[in-house]
């Protein structure tokens, strides 16, 4: 599969991607990518990150995968970053941990052009 990047409102950042792949068994998906070199120039700061284009619909709401960047910087006091997978057919990389509740990760959180995050995790559809 080929991720693609979306955002919450207002334009997409772009990204080179690199070692996608997903695995389907029965209802259960599996999915996996590097997506590197984040260029958010030219978005609105703070419309949240997504990524798109899963190879098969999510069907369950909040199913969640790990995540880890280089380049990002976690607001507040947040500590550590996960993928949270929506019905709406996106990724979005979620901040918690610390004291604070837990936040999406927007294009202001990035340092433009050099930001990877790499990320795994689990989905179910209907497919």
């Amino acid at each position: 599969w080929t991720p693609t990047a979306a955002a919450s409102a207002g334009s997409a950042a772009s990204f080179t991607v690199s070692n996608s792949l997903y695995t389907k068994i029965g209802r259960m998906v599996f999915v996996r990518a590097e997506i590197r070199n984040i260029d958010t120039s030219g978005t609105t700061s703070s419309a949240g990150f997504r990524v798109t284009s899963f190879p098969f619909t999510i069907d369950v709401a909040d199913a969640y995968g790990v995540a880890f960047a280089d380049n990002v910087t976690l607001q507040g006091s947040r500590t550590q970053l996960s993928t949270r997978f929506d019905t709406s057919e996106y990724a979005a990389f979620m901040q918690s941990g610390g004291t604070g509740s837990e936040t999406g990760t927007d294009h202001n959180d990035m340092n433009s052009g050099v930001t990877d995050i790499f990320f795994a995790g689990f989905y179910f559809t209907n497919q």
